[in-house]
């Protein structure tokens, strides 16, 4: 298929769409009558953490095309994915939009345009609330809008991303699990933002000696005035000067209570649990814990399962049959398993002294251009194969002179025979 060729063909008859303006309200109704979240909800800073590290990290791993387990990168599959899927963003901006839709909403959708050879020429993300996914008798498929008009789209030509779901139809976000998290967040950043905002009146009674009783409206008038002048930070450690007959007695604040509030970290710590994330990365320090032990393990037991789910359904829509036979998607991993200079050096040093890496290949890894016979692998005179292995223990136990590797190979051969 024309899908693979090479990115020195050009290709023709594309598809034009003109890239609608998406706003980003706080919530956001869908085609179903759903409410989605929009910006709303990274307003709490551990979710925005969490879904930022997320995306960016799996946004910024570039997907391989493999052939027969060997990259082949120079296709228009690769450039769709990782250059430009489309006129108006980057590879880049692709995938951190569907990762942050999917993470924020539980689901989230690419829509896949082909050109008159059926092969797919662009990829657009679409928003979710312009999405919903249907069944009839023919199976899957969803209505999506554009501008005032609706149209179907199967289901080959929808990639739909969700990390979990009940159904494996529709997904689910991991904020569902987390809604009293999130309400004690807010009641304690309410509780440090009121106690900071008031200022030298945190809290307290004024008392209005000599006054007949008051009404209600007029003690909240006092009340309001009262804040109003005396109240904010610009008021901290002022004197206060009130009129004869005022008396303003402030209640203590228990510090303990606002110690236990700004240490609360029992949220972050489910924030971090639900996304799968190591506490570290939303700023919970993990003593006794290396750099690359942090890495592997946020690589194995988060990203992983971001990576698996994502590629698969890329496979499964953008790799039909019989392509998928032949070819794999993959994410390239290699910047969570090299984090320093050190780890990238020993690395490579270990695959050119396995002979898995030529010295060009090497070269590659710094930005270094190829050198003559650099393509050559380095391999142990240590090393022998299981034949010779054998030949050589049989003529040990026969007291048999051992065959040198110049009598097994005539073009090893030098100018003397062996033993002169």
């Amino acid at each position: 298929m024309g899908f693979f060729k090479s990115r020195s063909e050009t290709r023709s008859q594309l598809q034009n769409y003109d890239m609608p303006v998406i706003e980003l309200p706080d919530q956001v109704k869908g085609l179903n009558g759903r409410v989605y979240a929009g910006v709303g909800a990274i307003k709490n800073s551990d979710i925005f953490t969490a879904v930022h590290t997320l995306a960016s990290d799996v946004a910024g791993s570039p997907i391989s095309v493999m052939k027969s387990n060997i990259k082949d990168d120079d296709t228009h599959l690769f450039h769709l994915l990782n250059n430009k899927p489309n006129p108006h963003y980057s590879g880049y901006f692709l995938k951190y939009l569907f990762m942050v839709t999917a993470l924020l909403n539980g689901e989230s959708f690419v829509h896949i345009l082909r050109d008159a050879a059926g092969d797919p020429s662009d990829l657009y993300h679409r928003p979710i609330s312009d999405v919903v996914t249907k069944e009839d008798k023919k199976g899957i498929y969803y209505e999506l809008r554009l501008g005032n008009k609706t149209q179907r789209v199967e289901a080959s030509d929808m990639l739909h991303f969700r990390f979990f779901t009940l159904d494996g139809i529709t997904g689910i976000s991991p904020i569902t699990s987390l809604s009293y998290e999130l309400k004690t967040q807010e009641a304690s950043k309410r509780l440090l933002f009121d106690f900071f905002k008031k200022g030298t009146t945190a809290s307290g009674t004024l008392t209005m000696k000599g006054k007949a009783q008051l009404s209600r409206e007029a003690k909240d008038n006092i009340r309001e005035k009262f804040e109003k002048q005396f109240s904010g930070a610009s008021n901290n450690q002022r004197i206060i000067v009130l009129n004869d007959g005022e008396v303003f007695e402030q209640i203590q604040v228990d510090t303990e209570i606002l110690k236990l509030v700004n240490g609360y970290t029992h949220g972050t710590l489910q924030i971090a649990k639900a996304f799968g994330l190591p506490p570290h990365k939303l700023g919970i320090e993990q003593p006794n814990t290396s750099l690359e032990q942090s890495n592997l393990d946020y690589l194995t037991n988060t990203l992983s399962r971001y990576f698996n789910a994502s590629i698969a359904e890329m496979k499964f829509k953008l790799l039909p049959d019989p392509l998928h036979y032949l070819y794999d998607l993959e994410y390239d991993i290699s910047k969570f398993k090299m984090t320093d200079s050190k780890t990238k050096r020993e690395n490579v040093t270990a695959l050119m002294q396995a002979s898995i890496y030529s010295i060009n290949d090497a070269r590659k890894e710094y930005g270094k251009p190829p050198i003559e016979n650099g393509d050559k692998h380095l391999v142990s005179l240590n090393y022998t194969t299981l034949d010779q292995l054998e030949e050589y223990q049989m003529a040990k136990s026969k007291n048999n002179p051992v065959p040198s590797a110049a009598e097994e190979n005539p073009d090893l051969k030098g100018g003397g025979e062996s033993g002169e």
